[in-house]
């Protein structure tokens, strides 16, 4: 578009005479301020006091930057501008944090400590929970939940079923019972 022109309007010339025109070079370019370490709120705001617009699109994972806070801001297929056109629109990318990670496969050989350090190795805790079982030798790992090769949140923690050995039963009175009595008691039992 026309921005000035020389001579001005209203002005007589001479019939094939010239007249200089100024065209717009388009919006002035403007500093885009570091948005690295902010919030979708705090961006919005200081690219606001910038002169900018910004649009807030939904989180993605990434593995350095912490959930909520800015992963990138992109213009036009750019990231992380730093000039831009006055009252352009930035679109806001928020980290969603650090990809979620399969629950690894824990051998039932595996005693609580040992189970907890292969959770660590891949950025998950541990808690440790009892059952009985007849299979599973006492202190040694039942099971996991969520189970192996779910998907759970970094830093989640998971619970480890750990065997406290077979269960325990009442043994019955068998004072002054026949031996096959007492046995016949004992198998109801068990």
């Amino acid at each position: 578009s026309v921005v000035a022109q020389s001579p001005k309007v209203g002005t007589h010339l001479k019939e094939g005479s010239t007249v200089n025109v100024v065209l717009s070079g388009g919006l002035p370019s403007v500093t885009v301020p570091s948005l690295a370490t902010m919030t979708c709120p705090q961006a919005a705001t200081a690219l606001r006091d910038a002169h900018f617009k910004s649009a807030c699109v939904p989180a993605q994972y990434d593995n350095t930057v912490a959930a909520g806070v800015l992963k990138e801001w992109t213009l036009g297929g750019e990231t992380n501008p730093t000039k831009a056109p006055f009252g352009a629109v930035i679109t806001l990318v928020p980290s969603a944090g650090h990809f979620p990670v399969p629950v690894p496969a824990i051998p039932t050989t595996y005693s609580f400590a040992q189970a907890q350090a292969a959770l660590s190795a891949v950025g998950l805790g541990a808690a440790q929970a009892t059952a009985t079982s007849t299979t599973v030798p006492a202190g040694q790992v039942i099971s996991t939940s969520p189970a192996a090769n779910v998907s759970a949140p970094y830093g989640s923690t998971v619970t480890v079923t750990v065997s406290s050995g077979p269960p325990t039963v009442q043994v019955p009175n068998l004072f002054q019972d026949t031996v096959e009595i007492g046995r016949a008691s004992c198998r109801e039992r068990v």
